[in-house]
């Protein structure tokens, strides 16, 4: 349940657009929003994208950033009628952002990019990298601007895709979508597999030469069909009147199938263990969607969790219902 929502704000026209997404969930779910603006003061010569705190701060700059934030507040209080807080912080941006969601105890934190074709690395394109990376709160970044220049409607999703690997860490994303989409929508589980092999020997420059193993993927393909849809019924008694697909599909470049697939979809969710400067669940898979899809996107980060594959832990009976449902 949606009780508190963070949106971090830059004065900027395309951070503000988050805010219409912001309003559409806070109505459904009866939710606060939360306004947070970051200053990062910069002292002479810093670089303008690794900037540096300083002590102390400009009472100047700071007052003209609490008078923007209480504007931002009141046209929201005045158009919407919904309750807004205001907060204003001083340190790195990302960091920043996420030790309020954590101080405020916000359920979700919703942000724009700043990217107009695909996912740019400016102001919230890394910020947004790294709040996805250490928040423990999901983020919901939307895309302010759509590939045909217009700007997208803040609905609440009906065409949502979720890539699944099978670890507990990819399905727990699921818990963060009830809030987000409509009940009506339609959500596809996709899994993508690459195709099995069988080594024949070992080359003399020591790398291993395979054949592909027909056999093997199509019963790779019939594990994660099963698996897939056995999420997909839990899914189904959670949500009855929304509409659940599964599909399974076999590629060399799993990005490919799973950026194809984002094109019909208006929300794509993802998962991501949090690793390294950009490691999310699938990867440079996840990076390519993020930077690719037109769609918005729900990413949220797992805490570590045992990683061993569900269609390992499914108990045997469990594998037999599933295959005569």
């Amino acid at each position: 349940m949606i009780r508190k929502i963070l949106v971090p704000l830059d004065q900027s026209e395309l951070a503000e657009r988050a805010i219409v997404q912001a309003v559409e969930l806070a109505k459904s779910a009866g939710a606060t929003i939360r306004l947070l603006n970051v200053w990062t003061p910069m002292p002479s010569g810093a670089s303008e994208f690794v900037p540096m705190p300083v002590a102390g701060t400009d009472d100047r700059v700071r007052v003209e950033r609490l008078r923007y934030l209480d504007r931002m507040a009141d046209w929201i209080r005045d158009g919407t009628g919904l309750p807004v807080e205001t907060a204003m912080a001083t340190g790195f941006v990302a960091e920043c952002i996420t030790e309020d969601a954590n101080a405020a105890t916000v359920d979700v934190i919703v942000m724009s990019t700043h990217g107009r074709t695909g996912w740019s690395r400016m102001w919230i394109g890394s910020v947004a990298d790294a709040v996805v990376r250490h928040s423990d709160r999901p983020v919901f970044l939307v895309r302010p601007v759509s590939v045909d220049g217009r700007v997208p409607g803040a609905t609440r999703a009906r065409t949502v895709l979720v890539p699944l690997d099978g670890t507990p860490a990819s399905e727990q994303v699921l818990e963060s979508l009830a809030d987000v989409i409509d009940p009506t929508a339609h959500l596809l589980l996709l899994h993508v597999v690459s195709p099995a092999a069988t080594p024949l020997h070992v080359s003399s420059i020591g790398v291993p030469l395979t054949v592909p193993d027909e056999a093997a993927t199509v019963e790779l393909v019939r594990t994660r069909r099963v698996y897939l849809e056995a999420v997909a019924a839990r899914l189904r008694e959670e949500w009855p009147r929304a509409t659940i697909a599964t599909r399974v599909e076999v590629a060399e470049v799993p990005a490919r199938v799973i950026i194809a697939a984002a094109a019909d979809c208006d929300l794509v969710a993802l998962a991501t263990h949090g690793r390294g400067p950009s490691r999310l669940l699938l990867g440079s898979v996840t990076d390519k969607v993020l930077r690719g899809t037109p769609a918005r996107l729900l990413v949220r980060r797992m805490q570590e969790v045992e990683e061993i594959p569900s269609w390992e832990r499914m108990p045997a009976e469990g594998w037999v219902d599933a295959l005569t449902e």
